[in-house]
């Protein structure tokens, strides 16, 4: 599955791109750099990431959550 989002109400976070079980994102502070992870739950993770910006809620604090559960684990 690929899933690119951007243009979200987020002040940490510029865009998530999703491709199979790896996660991409650029953050704000640095446009130009991408940090890799790769996702333990890539459904789950994309379920929960649509929903979190459907209801404008913060996508930034949920991607450290993720990070710090090690959902996310950094490549």
């Amino acid at each position: 599955m690929k899933l690119f989002l951007s243009d979200f109400n987020s002040s940490m976070l510029y865009s998530i791109d999703i491709s199979d079980n790896i996660v991409k994102l650029v953050f704000n502070t640095n446009k130009d750099k991408e940090y890799v992870y790769n996702s333990t739950n890539i459904n789950q993770f994309i379920v929960e990431c649509v929903n979190i910006i459907l209801n404008n809620e913060s996508i930034g604090k949920y991607i450290n959550q993720q990070r710090k559960n090690n959902q996310l684990q950094e490549i």
